[in-house]
């Protein structure tokens, strides 16, 4: 069997990975408590197994994996019209499909922004998984728009609110326009197609809003830089854990004008991780990197 993608989940309690083959066929193994192997059960399995039940011959072109210890999800990505799937666990709405209490061994259509029918023309999903066991989804369309749902104690939705959604839900703006997005614990990044950034939901300890602020981000914010800039790309990179929960996280991003291509650091730099000629501890601000 070649491979054409692998996805796996990111913790050492609930091991588990699904596997697109040549043919666009998907295959399961490993741990499988909350179904989301997709398998019609929740029996673990030792060897990969072809998931066929309700998707039956759709293509799956993408795969996601999101999860910590008790709840774990998956979520393909079905055919050209970029149908979303979802199996795992039901906890704070994160398949999609309305009040469902309780977790779902096959995989089934997630539900459109109005609640009916399906959610078609997902193009990539971001999902939230960190140790407070909690999922949340963000799905970037193939128009450059987003949609959001599953937990949302931390306004990582973009709500502005903290009340969990168990469909897909606008953000309040940006929604349009976006070309890139991700979790790192609760917060989400978001990148236009402007060449802006913001970000929504979550702690600020570590400043990685980029905003200057240290408050806790509730609303969305937009990163600061040099007005002329334009951010072309980014990652966010860290940890998050402990109890109370601490933040280490910290923002590489490049601009994208072939002539003055920017290399921007913020965030977390307690072991000088930005690669600035400062001991300053969080940056709370995009610097440049002085190569």
């Amino acid at each position: 069997m070649q491979v054409k993608k692998v996805a796996t989940s990111n913790n050492g309690a609930n091991q588990f990975a699904l596997v697109i083959d040549e043919n666009d066929n998907l295959h399961a193994c490993g741990n499988n408590q909350n179904g989301n192997l997709g398998l019609t059960n929740s029996t673990n399995r030792t060897i990969f197994y072809k998931v066929s039940a309700n998707i039956g011959s759709l293509s799956v072109r993408d795969v996601f994996v999101g999860g910590y210890i008790a709840n774990s999800n998956s979520y393909i990505i079905t055919g050209d019209e970029g149908y979303l799937w979802s199996a795992g666990s039901y906890q704070n709405g994160a398949l999609g499909r309305g009040s469902v209490a309780a977790n779902q061994t096959t995989f089934k259509p997630v539900s459109s922004v109005s609640g009916s029918l399906q959610l078609s023309g997902v193009s990539y999903l971001a999902l939230n998984a960190d140790v407070s066991d909690i999922i949340s989804v963000m799905a970037l369309l193939q128009d450059n728009s987003l949609v959001g749902w599953g937990a949302n104690g931390s306004y990582q939705l973009g709500t502005n609110t903290n009340v969990d959604k168990n469909i897909p839900i606008r953000p309040l703006a940006p929604s349009t326009g976006i070309k890139k997005i991700q979790y790192h614990s609760d917060t989400l990044f978001m990148l236009t197609t402007a060449g802006e950034m913001y970000t929504v939901g979550g702690a600020n300890s570590d400043g990685i809003t980029g905003d200057g602020k240290s408050a806790v981000a509730t609303t969305k914010r937009k990163v600061l830089k040099i007005q002329r800039d334009k951010f072309d790309d980014f990652i966010v990179v860290g940890y998050a854990g402990g109890s109370p929960i601490s933040y280490y996280r910290t923002v590489y991003a490049i601009t994208d004008d072939p002539v003055r291509k920017v290399f921007y650091t913020w965030g977390r730099n307690n072991r000088g991780q930005c690669g600035l000629p400062t001991n300053m501890n969080p940056i709370r601000i995009p610097i440049e990197i002085p190569f």
